[in-house]
């Protein structure tokens, strides 16, 4: 038996709990996230990257995305908009509470600044 790419390892979905639900406004809130020692790195983030959120409803497999709003080095923390109807966005603003655990990938995306670029240096 081969073992899997460590690529592959980085993007399995793990159960994250609700540290923090911080309500905006009636349809939206910041979640935040506690990630568990041994998974920092893993969860590590650079600003621009998003977190993909997993969900069964039904036997249904409902994935979502949503944007990282926090400075680099704070805790892992998302804003969620509630989408009227929306399968997982209702429910992260309507339902979800501190200390729901949540499936979560590691941060991905590459819409990030190089702070070693500036005024079109690179």
């Amino acid at each position: 038996m081969t073992a899997a790419p460590a690529a592959t390892l980085r993007r399995q979905f793990r159960e994250l709990t609700i540290a923090h639900v911080d309500r905006l406004c009636d349809d939206a809130v910041a979640l935040t996230f506690d990630v568990p020692a041994g998974l920092e790195e893993e969860y590590a983030f650079r600003p621009g990257q998003s977190l993909t959120l997993r969900r069964v409803i039904g036997g249904q497999d409902e994935r979502r995305s949503y944007s990282i709003c926090a400075a680099a080095g704070q805790p892992l923390r998302i804003g969620v908009r509630e989408v009227p109807g929306g399968a997982i966005s209702s429910w992260l603003v309507r339902q979800v509470r501190p200390g729901d655990r949540i499936e979560v990938q590691p941060p991905s995306g590459s819409f990030t600044a190089d702070p070693r670029c500036r005024a079109g240096t690179c």
